[in-house]
C-alpha cells in the first residue's frame, strides 16, 4: 500500500471525467476555481478542484474547431496562488512550466463534450496519445452513425400515421 504525496505534483492523481461533460467541468462534483483564458465564451485555460486536488486544464489544440484536445495536469495550492498573483506574462510562463509535468490528455467535441481521456506521462508521448484519442473519436462517430442508421431504418419500417383534426 502506497500513500499519495499531495505535495509532489509529479505523483499523478487522475482527474475523473464523465463522458459528455464539459472539459472545464468534467464531473458535476468538479469545481472550477479559476479561469485564465477564454475565446468565444469557451474556457480555454483554468484550474479545477476535484476531491481536494487541483488540476490545471488547457485547450491545447482546436479551440476554434468542433473537435479539440485538452490537457489536465496536477497543480499544488501554492502553484495556483503563484499563477493567480502573477502578471499576465508571468502567469503564462508559469502555466507553460506547470503543464510540462505528467497528467492526462483528452478529446472533446463542442456539441458532445468529453469523449475520451488518456494518461500523458511524457510530452514526447503526446503525438501517440493524440492519435489514440482520434481513434476513440472515430469509434464514437462510427457508433453514432450506426445508431442513426438503425433509427432511420426503424422510421422507414414503422411509418407514422397521418392524423387530421376535425
Amino acid at each position: 500500500m502506497g500513500t499519495e504525496n499531495r505535495e509532489d505534483p509529479d505523483v499523478v492523481r487522475a482527474l475523473l471525467v464523465e463522458a459528455g461533460a464539459c472539459p472545464w467541468q468534467p464531473t458535476p462534483r468538479t469545481r472550477e476555481v479559476a479561469r485564465y483564458r477564454m475565446a468565444d465564451d469557451l474556457p480555454l485555460t483554468g484550474v479545477v478542484e476535484q476531491g481536494g486536488a487541483l488540476f490545471l486544464y488547457q485547450c491545447v489544440l482546436g479551440h476554434v474547431e468542433q473537435v479539440n484536445i485538452w490537457t489536465y495536469t496536477p497543480l499544488l495550492p501554492h502553484e495556483h496562488r503563484e499563477i493567480h498573483d502573477a502578471t499576465p506574462r508571468h502567469a503564462s510562463a508559469l502555466i507553460a512550466r506547470f503543464s510540462r509535468r505528467p497528467g492526462q490528455i483528452a478529446i472533446a467535441h463542442r456539441s458532445v463534450g468529453l469523449i475520451a481521456i488518456r494518461p500523458l506521462n511524457d510530452a514526447d508521448e503526446a503525438d501517440a496519445e493524440v492519435n489514440m484519442l482520434f481513434g476513440a473519436l472515430r469509434e464514437y462517430w462510427a457508433e453514432l452513425r450506426a445508431h442513426a442508421e438503425r433509427l432511420r431504418r426503424g422510421w422507414n419500417t414503422h411509418p407514422v400515421a397521418a392524423t387530421t383534426s376535425v
